[in-house]
């Protein structure tokens, strides 16, 4: 899976702008606020459809009122095309092969991307909500039903805290029943799926950090839960939620469920987060997103494409040169605002560079 071309008008600080991509390592540099990361983000939108830095009108341009992105992508079939249209008054259109699409949910997994930024490699020492987002984005583009068992999970998780908040006392058990049924029947199904996921992950994820460590550590990691693993998760999940209830009631919201679970990350058994340096936090917040391009393969048939987002500067150049010959097996978009050229000696690059919102090719 590849992109070949990316087409962005009055996208963020994009006039009208045209990139063509090479295969193996697109290494795309600039000074800072001229644009490298915009068209990343351009790319990961046209994937998961929608962007994880802004809401969609505060991407259009300055003084337009509409913007249009669009990629021409290859995978193993042939050629598909995504394209999508924000304007500050109406809702973002979203077109498919030509196709408009109804609902977000449908461009999920047609082209598949990994997206890793500097804040991505303190995801192992931030708060479970940051590997929670992790887990739930690769899943989404991996299995369209994660995406909306999640998107079902949600919508009766808040329902069911604004009912707590609300403060009815003994009286909102009844009132709670609906929204616990479908907190379990849609939580069943995330955390079945979850734990799948990681049990596949990591042992691709060993790999890539042997690789990564030169050998010097073993990671491991296992899906923090309440809910057991043995027996049936939708019975289990009611049960703990039958019990949190004072609990619940008393705190005003849920405390209970895949909304609260976390990935507990060790390298040769020392806890990461508790116990790790920073050095071996990043580390291994990289072979987790490493070893997404190869389990993405195994479900899908396809590699994802790799996107890499100022990521080097963070890295020494002993574990950057690392990264980069992982990267060289597939396609990464990669952005930089400086390199060492010898990072790149021997390995398979399309060179550009950005300036104002302007993308240039260097040969």
């Amino acid at each position: 899976m590849k992109v070949l071309r990316v087409q962005l008008q009055n996208f963020r600080n994009y006039t009208d702008q045209t990139v063509e991509f090479g295969d193996g390592i697109n290494l795309i540099t600039g000074k800072n606020a001229q644009g490298k990361t915009n068209l990343l983000e351009s790319v990961l939108m046209l994937c998961v459809g929608k962007s994880v830095r802004a809401r969609d009108r505060d991407l259009i341009m300055s003084g337009q009122e509409r913007a249009r992105i669009s990629m021409l992508a290859q995978k193993t079939g042939g050629t598909v095309r995504t394209e999508m249209i924000l304007s500050r008054g109406e809702n973002k259109r979203i077109l498919f092969n030509g196709v408009p699409l109804l609902r977000t949910g449908e461009l999920l997994g047609n082209v598949a991307a990994i997206y890793f930024q500097p804040d991505d490699l303190s995801l192992i020492k931030d708060a479970p909500e940051s590997r929670r987002r992790f887990l739930d984005m690769d899943l989404s583009q991996a299995y369209k039903s994660y995406f909306y068992a999640l998107t079902r999970y949600n919508k009766a998780l808040l329902s069911r805290n604004n009912l707590l908040k609300q403060g009815y006392g003994r009286d909102v058990t009844d009132m709670l029943f609906p929204y616990d049924v479908q907190l379990c029947r849609e939580g069943a199904v995330i955390i079945a799926r979850r734990r799948e996921y990681l049990a596949r992950l990591v042992t691709e994820a060993r790999r890539v950090h042997a690789r990564l460590t030169d050998g010097e550590e073993e990671l491991d990691f296992s899906y923090a839960t309440r809910i057991p693993a043995e027996g049936d998760p939708e019975q289990l999940l009611a049960e703990a939620l039958k019990a949190a209830l004072e609990k619940d009631m008393k705190l005003k919201f849920t405390t209970v469920g895949p909304h609260r679970d976390d990935i507990r990350i060790t390298a040769n058994g020392v806890d990461l987060r508790v116990q790790g340096s920073q050095g071996q936090q990043r580390t291994a917040a990289l072979s987790l997103k490493l070893a997404e391009l190869s389990l993405f393969r195994e479900i899908g048939g396809e590699v994802p494409i790799l996107l890499l987002d100022d990521v080097l500067s963070e890295l020494d150049n002993d574990r950057a040169r690392r990264l980069l010959e992982l990267c060289a097996g597939s396609q990464s978009l990669i952005t930089a605002a400086a390199v060492d050229p010898a990072l790149f000696e021997g390995l398979p690059v399309t060179r550009f560079r950005v300036r104002g919102g302007q993308v240039s090719r260097e040969d």
